[in-house]
């Protein structure tokens, strides 16, 4: 009897174990996922690229640089060892912990931020939620692991020694959640960045190309975010608007019928410039770029639909311009937005890699 009792505890006790030890792989998944990002913006950083990419996620401002230096060498070494070693003496808990918590508060910080410029009226937002609050949550989710594992330890608590195979059962949790965070991450920033409206008066205003018909019209897409920039010039808050497109197989220049479009609802011939050469999103950039300098446009601003102006910040803050986004305004129905914010996922970390990597000055 006492065998077969020992038996059934143990039998019950062990796929409570095998679940502590698997949901502690979502927390090292983050780890691994936060360090190799953070470690890559900041190698490439270093190593001469013209912008800091990590100020994609977090703001360290106002806090001195050294300080925001430092944090962001010690996030990566701190979470890397707690994916490879995640039971650490006492000295790695309190690192990793300070670490976690500073940029949990750091992200906290902007996330407050965020709503105090909301509601001062700095920008609105079709999805009033900070990606801050992502950030501050994954750093929480780690803190917190920690933090239990810590408890466990002080508490003398005995860890059962892991059955044959859970490493492997480990480490596809922690792959499985790595892959997530990479899938959830740029998404988050597409909705969140995307669907926020930065509008303020500036030097010139540039429209992204889309879609034109034979006869000239524009697709639902480019009307929204021809229709957007138009209301920018008569709201006063630009002299100029730049059309960027590419010429399509039919021979249609996508700038020269957004600029006609743009005529027929007012807005001067001579306040329109064209890029007929912005055949995709990377031309665009690098074209309109040319023309600001050659015209003396220092404060720029792009139009486009709201899944698109991630990898549009991204691309003008490789040639050197901070522009300030305005996602095209929903006044006609646009049912491929949703499915293609979806594509913009690879598209997202196709471009964060040549930011890394062929951009730096």
């Amino acid at each position: 009897m006492k065998t077969r009792r020992h038996t059934s505890q143990g039998a019950a006790q062990a796929p409570r174990d095998a679940g502590v030890r698997v949901s502690g792989c979502i927390p090292r998944g983050l780890a691994l996922f936060i360090a190799g990002f953070c470690a890559l913006n900041l190698l490439s950083y270093l190593f001469g690229n013209n912008a800091n990419q990590n100020v994609w996620w977090i703001d360290f401002w106002p806090l001195p640089s050294f300080i925001s230096a430092t944090l962001q060498l010690l996030c990566p070494v701190v979470l890397l060892w707690f994916v490879l070693r995640p039971r650490m003496p006492r000295w790695r808990r309190i690192a990793t912990m300070s670490v976690c918590a500073a940029f949990a508060l750091i992200a906290l910080y902007n996330s407050i931020n965020f709503y105090v410029l909301l509601t001062q009226g700095a920008f609105t937002s079709r999805f009033p939620v900070p990606f801050s609050f992502l950030v501050c949550a994954l750093f929480a989710c780690v803190l917190v692991s920690v933090a239990r594992s810590s408890a466990k330890i002080s508490g003398e608590k005995t860890v059962p020694s892991p059955r044959r195979g859970s490493p492997f059962v480990r480490g596809i949790g922690i792959a499985v959640t790595f892959f997530a965070a990479a899938f959830i991450f740029p998404l988050a920033q597409t909705v969140c960045f995307g669907l926020t409206d930065y509008r303020q008066s500036v030097d010139t205003v540039i429209v992204l190309g889309a879609q034109v018909y034979p006869d000239g019209s524009p697709s639902n897409a480019l009307e929204n975010r021809l229709l957007t920039a138009i209301d920018l010039y008569n709201e006063g808050l630009t002299p100029t608007i730049i059309m960027s497109g590419g010429v399509d197989i039919d021979n249609v220049s996508e700038a020269a019928a957004m600029r006609d479009y743009a005529v027929a609802h007012g807005v001067p011939a001579s306040a329109v410039l064209l890029d007929e050469d912005g055949m995709s999103t990377e031309s665009t950039a690098a074209n309109t770029t040319q023309i600001c300098r050659r015209e003396g446009f220092k404060r720029v601003c792009t139009v486009s639909t709201f899944y698109h102006l991630p990898r549009v910040k991204q691309l003008f803050l490789a040639q050197g311009i901070s522009v300030i986004t305005v996602p095209a305004q929903p006044y006609r129905p646009d049912t491929s937005e949703w499915p293609t914010a979806l594509r913009e996922v690879p598209g997202w970390w196709l471009y964060w890699l040549k930011g890394l990597v062929i951009y730096p000055t």
